[in-house]
């Protein structure tokens, strides 16, 4: 009796197996693990291939240990491919200028604030424009480009649960833009949204390895807030697109730990007097002091700039949260 159960059970389960492995390779099962894993790992972005062929063996001895093996191959497919936007993505939009999105950067970070949503709400809504901006090839509106921002803090708050216990949703948003658009438009450019980028909601991460990072190494306050600062300042300048999400958390830890020491910067170059990159940050972030140097220069040389929009007007937004 016992040996039939067991042989029902087992048919049972091999019929169910085909359709429990589509079901998985879903692209919006994996939401959560691109913030999650590959970042933590700060594996998934790597550029190079001899360091890539490195992180493979890696990645493979920690991902027998958490999944099955009927769902490794699709994680390891979803990590090894990264979705990051194309540094020269916004070229393909002719009508969209980099003060644009800086205004329309400003303007989320006001929002956001205001609405005293998690950090990582904010990270994913920028990337979701620019993996958008970087996927369509027909141009956009530019009178469509402040829906575009306002549908993906609608998505983006979704995928983080903000939905629930927050004022987020369509109607509020809508009011937010002055009337210029109605609720029913912020759904339909959120469905788009997510049909461009396949169901693959961007994570907030580079700002979860940001506070990794500075957990470990333990600094103040203030000097979390500091190098947070310096993280949603680059999200204005699409210049730092190229550099991936591991690589601008680690540059705006340098930076934070650089105030805190009371570094200076060479005024007639604008270089940063080194600072020492301990041994468990360079564990943690997989790279040398020398490469998260040269990034965190070019993350302080552009943030010495004031943020105008085409008009010579200043955007406060960020300022006026941080002041």
């Amino acid at each position: 009796r016992n040996n039939n159960n067991t042989s029902n059970n087992s048919s049972n389960s091999a019929e169910l197996q085909p359709p429990f492995t589509i079901v998985l390779s879903a692209p919006i099962f994996f939401v959560p693990t691109r913030g999650a894993m590959a970042d933590s790992c700060t594996l998934a972005d790597l550029k190079c291939e001899e360091e890539r062929r490195e992180a493979d063996v890696q990645i493979l001895l920690l991902l027998n240990r958490i999944f099955p093996t009927n769902l490794l191959p699709v994680v390891c497919s979803f990590l090894w491919n990264p979705k990051e936007p194309r540094p020269n993505g916004l070229s393909m939009q002719p009508n969209i200028k980099k003060w644009m999105r800086a205004v329309l950067v400003d303007w989320l970070v006001e929002v956001h604030w205001k609405w005293r949503l998690r950090p990582p709400v904010l990270f994913s809504t920028v990337g979701i424009i620019d993996r958008y901006l970087a996927s369509i090839s027909r141009p956009v509106k530019t009178t469509f480009f402040q829906l575009l921002g306002t549908a993906a803090l609608f998505w983006a708050a979704k995928v983080e649960d903000e939905t629930f216990d927050t004022e987020v949703s369509a109607r509020s948003l809508a009011w937010l833009t002055d009337g210029a658009h109605t609720p029913e438009q912020v759904v339909l450019m959120e469905h788009h949204l997510a049909s461009c980028c396949n169901f693959e909601c961007p994570g907030g991460g580079a700002y979860r390895l940001y506070y990794h990072l500075m957990q470990v190494a333990r600094c103040s306050q203030k000097t979390f807030y500091i190098g947070q600062c310096y993280l949603e300042l680059s999200m204005h300048f699409y210049r730092l697109v190229r550099f991936s999400p591991s690589l601008l958390a680690a540059g705006c830890c340098y930076l934070a730990l650089w105030h805190a020491a009371g570094g200076k910067a060479v005024q007639t170059a604008g270089r940063l007097e080194p600072i020492h990159w301990s041994t468990d940050l360079r564990q943690a972030t997989q790279r040398d002091g020398g490469q998260v140097h040269r990034c965190a220069e070019e993350i302080h040389t552009v943030a010495r700039r004031p943020l105008r929009s085409q008009q010579g007007r200043y955007l406060v937004g960020l300022r006026e949260k941080y002041k």
